[in-house]
């Protein structure tokens, strides 16, 4: 939510001041494609995220726009606790992508331009896929108790609804920012653990693991509930979802 606050902030700033600059411009713009690089994405995610996106310009105020890239997970750190460690030795993250597509339509009486400028509203879908592994060793006392291998596969689809504004400066440079976006998408997860810990009297080894994984993967919440403290754990759902999304881009 705080994300979210800021992109809303820096719209309001940003669309007011260009606002005020834009009167000369020519009512309509002639670009009618696009090619935009997702900000956002390596931002929230770690340098190994790559999204590009391709918008054309089907009327003077409607447009559809498709994207698609190779996306990661962040790597997760070691696991510092006050009478043992998890350390975590390595980090493996396939090379997931995500996929989405949107349609938009630009208000004619509120924007100074036609499309591709100005605030838009309009439906999208969204998939997004990973897997990845960890390897965690665990101590008690600075000594290796065991070594636990976590295998996970996540991925989400959404449907929803989006308000934005897209800013064209000098008819060929853009600033796309949606900072309204709610959802439905249906979350599936998949977690297998390999060499289980030592069933200690009183160990909260596992639900220690849970916490620190929750903090840095939030989308293993439903697989981590219950079943992954035996040996394996999935979960399907279906929830609330929501995008924040800020792309540069060139128009030709």
């Amino acid at each position: 939510m705080q994300r979210a606050a800021l992109f809303l902030i820096l719209f309001l700033w940003f669309g007011f001041g260009y606002g005020q600059k834009q009167k000369h411009f020519a009512d309509s713009i002639s670009k009618k494609n696009l090619i935009k690089f997702n900000l956002t994405a390596p931002l929230l995610f770690g340098s190994g995220n790559y999204v590009l996106e391709y918008e054309r310009v089907l009327k003077n105020n409607q447009s559809f726009s498709f994207s698609a890239g190779v996306r990661r997970l962040p790597k997760l750190v070691s696991l510092g606790l006050q009478d043992s460690a998890f350390m975590v030795r390595s980090h493996k993250s396939t090379q997931g992508f995500s996929m989405s597509a949107d349609y938009r339509f630009y208000f004619k009486n509120r924007n100074k331009r036609n499309a591709p400028d100005g605030i838009y509203i309009g439906p999208y879908i969204d998939y997004f896929n990973v897997d990845f592994t960890n390897n965690i060793e665990v101590y008690e006392n600075n000594v290796l108790d065991n070594q636990v291998e976590i295998n996970s596969q996540l991925s989400v689809a959404s449907l929803g609804f989006q308000v934005g504004y897209q800013f064209i400066i000098r008819n060929r440079f853009a600033v796309d920012m949606i900072f309204i976006g709610p959802s439905i998408s249906k979350y599936k997860a998949k977690l297998q653990l390999s060499g289980a810990l030592k069933p200690i009297e009183g160990n909260e080894y596992y639900e220690q693991i849970k916490e620190k994984l929750l903090e840095k993967y939030p989308l293993l919440e439903g697989a981590l509930d219950g079943a992954v403290v035996e040996q394996s754990g999935s979960f399907n759902a279906t929830q609330f979802g929501y995008r924040y999304v800020i792309k540069i881009g060139y128009a030709f």
